[in-house]
């Protein structure tokens, strides 16, 4: 079994057959997503998710980013949106805190290259 089919069988045996993860930890393509305080994450890809819940999501990336490098986020909700940046961690992970408010709430998340 090769790395493509290795990634898409660790995306199926992480999400419910809606597609949605309600896990502490996400695997999506083999690579853990740790969120916490959320009801659902849609992952996309390394360029992106949606959370949707109350509270807030906070969402660990895979170490796919060069240390130190910054990368534009973008949060988009339904009624505002905001930019920011973020700094990846010594391994290489975005740390991202997604406000929800009292939910239910979707928020979607677009990293940028750094």
């Amino acid at each position: 079994m090769n790395a493509a089919e290795l990634g898409k069988q660790a995306d199926q045996a992480a999400r419910p057959a809606d597609g949605l993860a309600r896990d502490a930890d996400v695997v999506v393509g083999g690579v853990r997503w740790p969120v916490t305080d959320f009801s659902t994450l849609d992952v996309t890809g390394l360029g992106g998710f949606a959370a949707t819940g109350a509270g807030a999501a906070d969402v660990v990336t895979p170490p796919a980013f060069r240390p130190g490098s910054r990368h534009r986020v973008r949060i988009q909700a339904a009624e505002s949106a905001r930019d920011e940046e973020a700094t990846a961690g010594d391994e290489g992970e975005l740390h991202l805190r997604v406000p929800l408010g009292g939910g239910p709430a979707r928020a979607a998340v677009t990293i940028g290259g750094g």
